[in-house]
């Protein structure tokens, strides 16, 4: 019952893929569990599927989240780099 709770719990307040990460980890258990080999092969064709849409969305953030930020260090070389060209430019 308390695996129940957590997916609902997840559903309603946090993302999709938090939902599926938490689905993924249930069915996993379930799989682990699993003492019918009808069971077994529904869980896991639903399992593998679940990891597709984890992966797919994990790609999609990463993808959205742009370049990492500059250090400190390496903004400050960027700006004496554009004042050195604009320098020249002069």
């Amino acid at each position: 019952m308390a695996e129940r709770s957590m997916l609902v719990f997840t559903g309603s307040r946090k993302s999709r893929l938090d939902g599926l990460k938490a689905l993924r980890d249930k069915l996993g258990r379930q799989i682990d569990d699993c003492e019918s080999n009808r069971d077994l092969a529904s869980l896991s064709s639903r399992h593998m599927e679940v990891l597709q849409q984890v992966a797919e969305l994990e790609a999609e953030a990463e993808k959205s989240a742009g370049p990492p930020k500059g250090t400190g260090v390496t903004d400050i070389g960027a700006k004496r780099a554009q004042r050195l060209a604009a320098r020249k430019g002069a």
